[in-house]
């Protein structure tokens, strides 16, 4: 029989702390839990951005329907600019 070796696998770990590779030291579980931090915290931003935009795509696309009625409302027809 072989002697025990103590290695980091021998003490449980977390299920956040899980790396893709089974013999991680502590500094490597930590340095991907960081990156995974910055990652979603990146991910939140680009969240947060597409949120504003869609916001901001909206009120663009009800201020034109919003123009569109008014111009409907008093008779004249919208130019078709594609016939020339």
């Amino acid at each position: 029989m072989s002697p025990k070796v103590d290695t980091n696998d021998s003490h449980e770990r977390s299920p956040d702390l899980i790396t893709t590779r089974p013999n991680a030291n502590h500094a490597e579980i930590h340095d991907e839990k960081v990156r995974r931090v910055n990652e979603l915290a990146h991910l939140k931003k680009l969240a947060a951005d597409a949120q504003r935009e869609l916001a901001a795509a909206e009120r663009r696309l009800q201020k034109a329907k919003g123009s569109y009625s008014g111009v409907a409302r008093c008779g004249n027809k919208p130019e078709d600019k594609t016939a020339s």
